[in-house]
């Protein structure tokens, strides 16, 4: 047994003379309330950019310029590029204001998640002791530093991405004009805006949740550890249209050790914890 001090002593001499005894916690969920704040905080700005960039590109489209015709008039194109580097370098520091914040923000709420499910699920796996899990050490720390700084890196890439796509299609509409005329080249340029607008939302939405996630599930393998616990049994998300097989069928409800993690990914051979992979939603529970 990986630390017998973690049990009630009514519990420890009861498992004593046993050969074989396993103690589990309660599973140690995701807090939606926790991953939905940061969904938020990320949606906020990119609304805030999508809904920009659309009104000025339609503006730019219904101009007088515009309406001369895009291939024979030229200023057109300079016009669109002022815009665009206006409002990509107004976005770029709007994102990179607001990225540190965020991410300290999430990392100071999966912190207290992680304490209270952890503290939860142990009082249940010792019988009712009641365990200290608010645990900031060396490990804790670098993991925090490290994911503050990702996460700072990763948001900076939502307007880079938006911006790339964007630029590109304004610039070509105006250099192969539709022969459609007017109507039609702004009806296409709507729903361009539009479909771009859902891809960057949903990359900021997959971008809080997976690091979300990553950081509750690294931050309660330092606790367990810290605390003597070095087993963690897998449980499957449930969740997603295409739930990975290695995960559902494989992982869940097997018991592993820390010292030796399984296969996450057979196609790389990469090993980890539950959620590690991208867009993992799956979890674990403490094993004593």
């Amino acid at each position: 047994m990986n630390n017998p001090t973690l049990l009630t002593k009514k519990r420890a001499r009861w498992a004593k003379n046993r050969k074989s005894v396993v103690f589990k916690g309660t599973p140690l969920r995701n807090n939606v309330a926790v991953e939905n704040r940061y969904v938020t905080d990320l949606e906020r700005i990119t609304n805030q950019m999508i809904d920009a960039v659309s009104r000025e590109v339609m503006r730019l489209y219904r101009s007088p310029a515009a309406k001369q015709y895009f291939a024979m008039d030229s200023s057109i194109g300079s016009q669109a590029r002022i815009t665009m580097n206006r409002l990509e370098n107004q976005f770029d520091e709007i994102f990179s204001q607001y990225a540190k914040p965020y991410a300290e923000r999430m990392v100071n709420r999966v912190g207290k998640q992680s304490a209270t499910a952890l503290h939860s699920s142990l009082k249940q796996l010792s019988g009712g002791l009641s365990i200290k899990t608010d645990i900031v050490n060396g490990e804790l720390r670098e993991i925090t530093k490290a994911t503050i700084a990702e996460n700072v890196d990763l948001i900076k890439t939502i307007p880079e991405k938006f911006f790339t796509d964007v630029r590109g299609a304004v610039m070509r509409s105006i250099a192969q004009p539709n022969q459609g005329g007017m109507a039609e080249l702004i009806e296409n340029i709507d729903s361009m805006l539009d479909q771009r607008s859902r891809q960057i939302r949903n990359k900021a939405k997959n971008l809080a949740l997976d690091q979300t996630r990553k950081l509750y599930n690294n931050t309660n393998m330092a606790r367990m550890q810290a605390v003597g616990i070095n087993r963690f049994e897998w449980i499957h998300g449930g969740g997603g249209q295409k739930p990975r097989p290695l995960h559902k069928f494989k992982l869940n409800g097997k018991t592993y050790s820390f010292d030796d993690l399984p296969v996450i990914d057979e196609r790389s051979g990469e090993r980890g914890i539950p959620g590690q992979a991208p867009n993992c939603g799956c979890t674990m529970r403490p094993v004593l």
